[in-house]
């Protein structure tokens, strides 16, 4: 898809953003600016992600007693107790995060979206919050979704959430769809080593990049109409996120 490019951006969008490294292959690119810079700001991360969104939460809560839930790049676990009666398993590629799930006394473990180890047509639902857009290529996207599917039962629904291109915040008006972007890590959570980080004097902070494909109105859709055994059964911008629901069918 193309998204024509969109002039200016306001301060603090763009600052820091920028160009993928050349000749990187998909895999090292993904290990080094998704994975690895999530082990470093794992504690300030979480620190700042503590308040489910609410149509996340209204998807789990209309769910029935006693399903069972994967959640998929779990991250520190905030969608995993939104509501008692369900059975979640979270997952994700962090070591760091997941160690502040177990703080919360959450069943988690280490996992690759990639290849996810439960068996097949095992969860009545399947969470993906902001994890598809980390995969560098359009390829390992479809990938990524058919091994939601792969886990959630016939009838069974996967949730997906991405970041999207037409942002109307802080972050509006990107004119590239694969981007670096800047966390800035404050000085007290700091860690070691410090990787690709940049040491911001001014803000107290070590700057690291993290990789993000940033999706286009309509461009998730287009991913899974090339898989099989599934429908989309809702679609919606939200947190300036575009989200899929797809029901598995086969």
């Amino acid at each position: 898809p193309h998204h024509p490019p969109t002039p200016g951006c306001p301060r603090g969008c763009g600052v820091g953003m920028s160009a993928l490294p050349a000749g990187q292959k998909e895999e090292e690119l993904e290990d080094e600016y998704v994975h690895k810079v999530y082990d470093v700001i794992a504690p300030h991360f979480s620190h700042t992600r503590h308040s489910p969104w609410p149509k996340v939460a209204a998807y789990l809560n209309d769910l029935e007693h006693g399903s069972l839930v994967a959640d998929v790049g779990c991250g520190n676990g905030k969608y995993m107790a939104v509501r008692d009666g369900l059975f979640v398993s979270g997952s994700d590629r962090s070591p760091e995060l997941l160690k502040l799930c177990g703080e919360s006394g959450l069943e988690v473990f280490v996992a690759d979206n990639m290849k996810l180890p439960y068996r097949s047509a095992s969860f009545d639902a399947v969470l993906s919050i902001a994890v598809i857009h980390h995969m560098s290529s359009p390829e390992r996207r479809v990938e990524a979704i058919r091994e939601l599917l792969r886990i959630a039962r016939v009838g069974g629904t996967v949730l997906i959430y991405v970041w999207a291109m037409e942002q109307k915040g802080r972050r509006a008006g990107f004119t590239e769809q694969d981007q670096l972007i800047p966390w800035h890590l404050s000085m007290r959570f700091r860690a070691e080593p410090l990787l690709h980080g940049e040491v911001d004097e001014e803000k107290k902070s070590v700057v690291y990049k993290r990789y993000y494909h940033l999706f286009v109105e309509g461009e998730l859709q287009q991913l899974v109409q090339g898989i099989a055994g599934c429908e989309v059964v809702d679609s919606y911008y939200d947190h300036e996120n575009w989200v899929v629901v797809l029901k598995r069918t086969t």
